[in-house]
Formats: structure tokens, C-alpha cells, sequence
């Protein structure tokens, strides 16, 4: 599979890393990501990643939770990728059980 590196956004204050990968039907960027529990997922984050390239392949820890994807609860990252994902057609493939198991009840 040919495919190459491309620069981190500098513009964009989340973990990321973006690999370009060359088909026959065009490149598809796929960007690796990790936003950390404390950071919000914006929309402007959102904008930023989808500009890269006109086929986009996101993937990674975004704790954006939202009971759209099987959460117990919402929160800010979740609601704004729901309504992100929405707004621009963008599919949301997420596991249909938790991947993390709090220790305190609350959480759950």
C-alpha cells in the first residue's frame, strides 16, 4: 500500500497523526487520534481534521460520549461530534458495549 506522512496540524491542540494513503480512486487521509477526557472535541477541531483531504478516515480515543453510540451519558465532545457527524453526513462507527469500566458507580 503506498502511503506517506503527512505534518501534524499545528493549528490543532489534540494528539494526532495524519498518513496518506494512495489508491487508484484518490487519496484517503487517515488521522489517528487521542483527545484526552479533559480537552472538548470542537467543531472547529472537527473543521480543521475534515480539511485535510476530501476522503477522510478519523479514528481513535475521543471520549465523546453520547448515548447515540451506547454511552450511558453525554458530554460535551460527544454532543458536538453527534451534531458534526449530522450536519455533514459523516458515519460514527463505535463498539456497542463500553470500553471502559469505571471503578465508582457514579460514572456508570
Amino acid at each position: 500500500i503506498k502511503h506517506y506522512l503527512l505534518p501534524s496540524r499545528t493549528d490543532l491542540a489534540i494528539e494526532h497523526v495524519i498518513v496518506n494513503i494512495q489508491t487508484k480512486n484518490g487519496d484517503i487521509s487517515l488521522i489517528a487520534l487521542y483527545n484526552p477526557p479533559n480537552k472538548k472535541l470542537t467543531q472547529t477541531i472537527l473543521n480543521k481534521l475534515f480539511q485535510v483531504n476530501r476522503n477522510v478516515i478519523i479514528v481513535g480515543d475521543m471520549n465523546s460520549k453520547h448515548v447515540s453510540w451506547n454511552c450511558p451519558v453525554n458530554n460535551r465532545s460527544g454532543i458536538n461530534l453527534l451534531e458534526y457527524a449530522l450536519r455533514y453526513n459523516i458515519d460514527i462507527l463505535a463498539p456497542d458495549e463500553p470500553t471502559f469500566y469505571p471503578s465508582y458507580a457514579r460514572a456508570r
